[in-house]
């Protein structure tokens, strides 16, 4: 093996998962996990700002309380990388309190102080 193919090969080799920022155009928020999924290939979570369909069958008050199955069945509809209910269920507790929290406070409203 000549030096230039064990470049290449060593540069294959150290390829690491595409779910950057950058991937997800239209994403209000990405979290990014301490914890990956899906054996690496999950590292983070595309979020945008659900809207009223979204919230079909959901009471608001147990999302905003941050009750996990509430949340589990909102979080399919509005990651933007297929993130799964399956997969929140999978999250370490860190990751799932950041996650839980981001999406509550897609409910609050921007406060400018003006003076």
């Amino acid at each position: 093996m000549t030096e230039l193919n064990k470049a290449q090969t060593t540069e294959t080799n150290d390829v690491k998962p595409t779910n950057t920022p950058a991937q997800f155009p239209g994403a209000d928020k990405v979290i990014a996990l301490d914890t990956a999924l899906d054996d690496g290939k999950i590292t983070c979570v595309a979020l945008r700002k659900p809207m009223p369909g979204d919230l079909r069958g959901l009471k608001l008050l147990d999302i905003i309380q941050m009750d996990a199955g509430a949340v589990a069945q909102l979080i399919p509809r509005i990651a933007i990388n297929h993130f799964t209910a399956q997969h929140f269920y999978q999250l370490d507790p860190a990751d799932l309190l950041e996650i839980m929290t981001e999406i509550a406070t897609f409910f609050t409203k921007d406060q400018h102080l003006t003076q």
